[in-house]
Order: C-alpha cells, then sequence, then structure tokens
C-alpha cells in the first residue's frame, strides 16, 4: 500500500514530475523551437492548435470556479499569454502563423478539421472537467 502525501509533500511531488517532463523538456519542442525541424515534422500543428486554442477556455473555467482572488490573478496570467492582451498578439496567434508558415490552410487549422477524434475528445474532455473552487487551491510556495 502506498503511503498518503502530506498536502505539502503532494505539491512537492507535482513541481518534481514538473522540472522533469513540462512540455518545454520534450525533444519536439526544443527542435521546433530551435528551428531544426522541416515543415513535414512540423504538420502535427494542427494537432497542438486544437490543445492550444482550448486552453483558455479551459483556464477561464477554472478562474470562474474559484473563489481565491489571489489565485485568479495567477491564473488571469495564462489567458493574456494565450489570447494576447490585444488583437493579434499571444501564443495562438504565434501557433497560427506557424501553421501559415507550413503552408496549412487557417480556416482548415481553425475549424480543427484537420485534428485527430482522439485529440478533439482529449482536448474537449480537458474543457469539461475544470475543476470546482474546492479542488482548485493554491499550492504551497516552494
Amino acid at each position: 500500500m502506498t503511503d498518503l502525501l502530506t498536502p505539502d509533500g503532494l505539491a512537492a511531488a507535482l513541481r518534481r514530475i514538473g522540472a522533469e517532463r513540462y512540455h518545454n523538456l520534450h525533444p519536439f519542442h526544443r527542435l521546433l523551437h530551435g528551428g531544426k525541424l522541416d515543415k513535414a515534422r512540423c504538420k502535427p500543428g494542427t494537432q497542438r492548435y486544437c490543445y492550444q486554442s482550448a486552453i483558455p477556455r479551459k483556464d477561464a473555467a477554472l478562474i470562474a470556479r474559484t473563489d481565491d482572488a489571489a489565485l485568479r490573478r495567477i491564473w488571469r496570467q495564462r489567458l493574456v499569454d494565450h489570447d494576447g492582451d490585444a488583437p493579434d498578439s499571444g501564443g495562438i496567434v504565434r501557433w497560427l502563423a506557424l501553421t501559415d508558415g507550413l503552408g496549412l490552410d487557417r480556416d482548415y487549422v481553425v475549424s480543427m478539421r484537420g485534428a485527430l477524434p482522439a485529440t478533439r475528445f482529449a482536448v474537449e474532455a480537458m474543457c469539461a472537467s475544470s475543476p470546482s473552487a474546492a479542488s482548485s487551491r493554491r499550492l504551497p510556495r516552494r
């Protein structure tokens, strides 16, 4: 039987996983951001766009269900990161610039018709299962 973690132990375990496995450490991410991928290897951008475009919806749902104003302010920055703070800014616009550069039709990418059914299912499940305020308490500081 596994011992239950204390809240601090759980926070430390999650931070350890994040430090070891966060998306920016993935070899594909490093190759992409290092300019080392050819167009053929970047074509899965439609799958990633499907995910990226849903993150603000998921984050907004979490913010709406959180009673803690300080925690809402922290998560609000993620909305700005993805949606931008002005037209033509933010991470989603940068993903569309990438798919434009790959020669993918923007309407096709935005429609998500190119996303695999499993990708669409996972993304919609992520948005539908945003945690309630009771389960979105602030993790202890490092």
